[in-house]
């Protein structure tokens, strides 16, 4: 039985934020490692709903929600969105699954941190009436951590999987009169066959090491745009919403007057905005202080307005060159012009949870619009 009240940490917290919630047919099209980076629930097509559902699970393990808690959460927001598409059964196996693998990603990442101490790991079936025949079959048997039955067969290995991992040092071996295996057939259900908290660790590991906000390169992992979305290739732009800033050369360097110009532009030190498609993003520091003053501060007063009524929100999967990682980065359009007529596209970036930074584009650069118009269209007016 899942204890869920002992659920929270923070590495659980961490692989349930770091996904992107998409709808079936967007999932579909991912690699299984990109699939680890996603949440979507079969047969579900409605962005609304399945955001719903993301949320719900997210505040049970950050607090520990019971079932109940959360069915009796969801059903009451599904019913003023008119949707009443899921059976109780359905929905306990929906909360289950997400919130075991965000425990066992979180449990893996924690094993990994100590198998130079503990590096034998066995594997622990819940024996009763409702365990499958092939997760009984293998209980107590005991591999070596980087034995490679663990990508494929770290629990949870199908819905409502209850199934964990044990560590084990050598001494425990010696003290239990255990064997190691080195041959053991790998027993995920078909969809389970991949172990995200192994996707997950690489990345904690990438962040030791790289600020993945400014000094990795990111690859796009699909080619598609405006043609497949059947967006227009010229756009509209919209009149120039607010005077623009001075940079930090016109301030003479002072970085505590940005600073303050930057909260003013945002509207405070840390600000929830609510977009078109339906999600949330949090404006803080982290975007000021890491972000270079290149020039493009003095577009502070515009990053308010891109999100608030983005012309277009694009959707790509991207790996990075050197860490390999690969993320769902979201990019906010909107094009502007002055009243001298001159023309400026504003991209802004969200990926996993972070608002991580905008550029700009002078001009009628269509190559560069075009470039910056790539992904799954979430959502155009």
């Amino acid at each position: 039985m899942i204890q869920f009240r002992k659920l929270p940490f923070a590495e659980a917290i961490r692989f349930f934020r770091d996904k992107t919630v998409l709808t079936p047919a967007r999932y579909r099209q991912l690699t299984e490692e990109a699939r680890a980076r996603a949440f979507t629930v079969s047969g579900v097509a409605r962005m609304d709903v399945l955001t719903d559902l993301y949320g719900g699970i997210d505040r049970a393990i950050k607090s520990g929600t019971t079932f109940n808690e959360f069915k009796k959460s969801v059903k009451k927001t599904m019913a003023t969105r008119g949707w009443t598409g899921m059976n109780p059964y359905r929905l306990d196996t929906v909360f289950r699954t997400n919130i075991q693998a965000a425990y066992q990603a979180g449990h893996y990442q924690r094993q990994m941190e100590v198998a130079g101490n503990l590096p034998f790991w066995q594997y622990v079936a819940v024996m009763d009436g409702r365990t499958r025949p092939a997760h009984a079959a293998i209980n107590g048997k005991v591999l070596r951590s980087n034995d490679p039955f663990w990508q494929t067969s770290y629990p949870p290995n199908g819905f409502n999987c209850r199934c964990t991992v044990r560590a084990l040092s050598k001494g425990d071996l010696s003290r239990e009169s255990l064997d190691v295996e080195t041959d053991v057939t790998g027993i995920a259900d078909p969809g389970f066959d991949n172990n995200p908290g192994e996707v997950s660790y690489r990345d904690t590991l990438a962040a030791r090491s790289i600020n993945l906000a400014s000094r990795e390169k990111w690859l796009p992992l699909i080619d598609q745009g405006t043609a497949e979305a059947g967006r227009p290739s010229t756009v509209p732009y919209d009149p120039m919403p607010a005077r623009l800033g001075p940079t930090l050369k016109d301030l003479g360097g002072d970085m505590v007057k940005l600073r303050s110009l930057f909260h003013k532009a945002i509207g405070g030190k840390s600000v929830l905005i609510n977009t078109p498609d339906k999600d949330s993003i949090i404006l803080s520091d982290y975007l000021f202080d890491h972000m270079s003053m290149d020039g493009r501060e003095a577009y502070f007063p515009l990053i308010g307005p891109v999100l608030e009524d983005s012309f277009e929100i694009w959707l790509m999967p991207m790996k990075g060159e050197k860490t390999g990682r690969i993320v769902m980065r979201k990019r906010f359009i909107r094009f502007f012009e002055d009243k001298k007529k001159h023309h400026v596209m504003l991209s802004a970036e969200y990926q996993q949870g972070t608002f991580v930074g905008y550029t700009f584009f002078r001009g009628e650069k269509a190559k560069y619009f075009a470039n910056q118009r790539m992904g799954w269209l979430l959502y155009g007016r």
